[in-house]
């Protein structure tokens, strides 16, 4: 059994879509990850989600929700999943 540090815990995020009533709708989980991207100003990062293809194919946005830290709500936001001439943002592996 592998040990995972409590801390990458908190990179799973919930993944949802706006149901009929304008509501997320959470139906999956992503796991987050960063990669160090160095801006003008010496900092940043480029941040990712991991998921399955199915979970963004056909959509247009949708909705990340984190863990809640103690005693808070949990937090969600809104996620594009295209750019506004409708091109995905996202990338799927190339294998099928």
């Amino acid at each position: 059994m592998a040990l995972i540090p409590p801390i990458f815990l908190d990179a799973v995020v919930a993944v949802g879509f706006a149901g009929q009533d304008g509501k997320a709708h959470y139906q999956a989980t992503g796991l987050i990850y960063a990669q160090k991207q160095i801006d003008k100003n010496g900092k940043g990062y480029r941040v990712f989600i991991a998921t399955n293809r199915h979970v963004f194919e056909g959509k247009t946005k949708g909705f990340v929700r984190f863990n809640q830290e103690s005693g808070e709500s949990a937090r969600e936001y809104e996620l594009p999943l295209v750019d506004a001439s409708g091109k995905p943002l996202w990338l799927a592996h190339q294998d099928t």
